[in-house]
């Protein structure tokens, strides 16, 4: 690989990398506390790219030196291998163009839905309907003792819609471990939930209901009221 490519690549990364990191949208990849070691690949790019272009400039200063003014059919310039640098680099340059998106709904039903049993138990919930609670925090307190913390609650919880092909439609959140590539969705059905169209996040108040789990663990939510939410800027739970 030439110096013209390197340069070209690792400049590709490092805008790609940049743009994520400037507007926040690294989130929709990995998780915030990865955030220093990201700054730091970046810084490492730089250098890479200030370390290739100096060594390039220098070795021109060499050729240059000794090929004096011959300009026979050896002494030209290569102008292909920066098209081919260019072709290269035009998936991590879609990246840069194109406005990345967190994992939703189609995502979400690639997988079974399902999560790996509770053991233990839950604290109780604190006084005050309704509750505030993470997606994934409702299905683990749903799956554990019985749900006994969630018997005769109001909850509220806040996440995007999952078109489900049997029925109602789930609503749901994603939880990572590191980065995307490890997300497992937490699902909640729903009843009684408005007509709501796939990636729509909103906000839901209801009452788990006892029993009325599918076969596959996902608890049920009967809905009381529904609120259009905004997306938040970590899209993602744990």
């Amino acid at each position: 690989m030439t110096r013209a490519v390197q340069i070209i690549l690792l400049a590709a990364m490092l805008g790609v990398l940049l743009r994520l990191l400037v507007r926040g949208e690294y989130v929709y990849y990995v998780k915030p506390s990865l955030l220093p070691a990201l700054i730091a690949s970046a810084v490492v790019l730089a250098l890479m790219i200030v370390f290739v272009a100096k060594d390039a400039w220098t070795a021109a200063d060499e050729e240059h030196d000794h090929a004096g003014h011959d300009h026979g059919p050896g002494g030209g310039h290569a102008h292909a291998e920066p098209r081919a640098a260019l072709l290269l680099a035009l998936p991590l340059i879609v990246v840069l163009t194109v406005a990345p998106a967190p994992l939703g709904a189609f995502s979400a039903t690639r997988g079974s839905g399902g999560t790996a049993p509770v053991s233990g138990s839950f604290a109780p919930l604190p006084a005050g309907d309704p509750v505030e609670l993470a997606v994934p925090d409702f299905v683990d307190r749903a799956r554990s003792d019985g749900g006994s913390t969630l018997i005769g609650r109001e909850v509220r919880l806040v996440g995007f819609v999952t078109p489900n092909p049997d029925g109602p439609w789930w609503l749901t959140r994603f939880v990572v471990s590191c980065c995307a590539a490890d997300a497992t969705a937490y699902r909640v059905l729903t009843r009684d939930g408005p007509p709501l169209t796939a990636d729509t996040w909103v906000s839901l108040t209801g009452r788990w209901v006892e029993a009325a789990g599918a076969p596959d663990g996902i608890p049920t939510l009967q809905v009381v009221e529904h609120e259009l939410a905004q997306p938040p800027s970590n899209p993602y739970a744990g």
